[in-house]
């Protein structure tokens, strides 16, 4: 735990990594908002009734939806999802870098990069397992087994966050080794 927190230090109070942090959770926020009210959008922003400065004003309200339709549960659950995706991308992207740095290859570059998609995808994937869960359960007609879960499907938030806070500390696990390799 203590090698954690130094590892978040070193890297959260790099202006270049919290700045890149703050922006994925903005970018993470706005495509939920974007994704919830996408057909809303359409028709404001397609309208030609609609000043260009009242479209503006409109996608900037469209963020009150996390203090209106959302629980305060869910609103936690979403923020922490966020912040911790975007912290590990940061993580992901710093422990890349050095080990370019350490490898100093073409190589490198390249399992770089892959290990970089390859991150993304899977930590994406534990960010909306919900999302993603409630859509095939939905299509397959058995979105109602949510409903049978303890806590309605609340579950699921809650092991994304759990597997991102695992992520975190992994990478944090790795920065730390490649120190000493």
């Amino acid at each position: 735990m203590k090698h954690t927190l130094s590892v978040l230090q070193e890297v959260f109070t790099q202006p270049k990594y919290f700045l890149l942090t703050l922006g994925l959770s903005w970018l993470f926020l706005t495509s939920i908002v974007v994704f919830l009210h996408a057909r809303l959008i359409w028709q404001v922003i397609s309208s030609p009734a609609v000043t260009l400065l009242d479209k503006e004003l409109f996608l900037f309200t469209l963020y009150g939806v996390f203090g209106t339709n959302f629980s305060v549960f869910s609103v936690t659950v979403t923020f922490l999802t966020v912040l911790l995706l975007s912290m590990n991308i940061s993580l992901l992207i710093h422990y890349l870098r050095r080990q370019r740095r350490l490898i100093g290859s073409k190589r490198g570059h390249a399992a770089g990069a892959t290990g970089l998609i390859a991150g993304i995808f899977g930590i994406g994937c534990a960010a909306c397992g919900s999302i993603i869960m409630s859509a095939i359960f939905a299509s397959v007609g058995a979105g109602g087994l949510l409903l049978l879960l303890p806590f309605h499907g609340a579950e699921i938030g809650l092991l994304g966050i759990g597997l991102l806070l695992f992520s975190v500390q992994q990478l944090t696990k790795q920065v730390i080794t490649s120190r000493v390799c």
